[in-house]
């Protein structure tokens, strides 16, 4: 009887030392995945800052354009402006021919 008391004694600290290293490889194993997820969790945060960043960026750029754009039809219109009035002054103007005989 004592025997067996024995072997049922060795047999719990044998499953007792297993489980103790699984235990210990399962705590190795989660210390290791919340490392992963804190690494990962840094990676996102610095790539949301990118984002942020590169979308700011362009929404600087889309409103230099729309000023660049708005600035260039304003030059635009009064480059026609101006082409109107030469051409209206060009027309009511007296022939080549009329001044060089006014001119004689």
């Amino acid at each position: 009887r004592l025997s067996k008391s024995l072997a049922k004694i060795r047999w719990m600290w044998f499953r007792m030392r297993v489980e103790d290293k699984s235990f210990t490889r399962m705590h190795a194993e989660i210390h290791s995945l919340r490392e992963a997820v804190h690494q990962l969790d840094e990676t996102c945060e610095l790539q949301m800052c990118r984002i942020d960043t590169e979308r700011e960026h362009a929404r600087e750029m889309a409103k230099s354009f729309e000023y660049e754009k708005a600035r260039l039809l304003r030059e635009k219109d009064q480059l026609e402006e101006e082409l109107l009035a030469i051409s209206t002054n060009f027309s009511s103007a007296p022939s080549f021919k009329g001044s060089a005989s006014l001119m004689a």
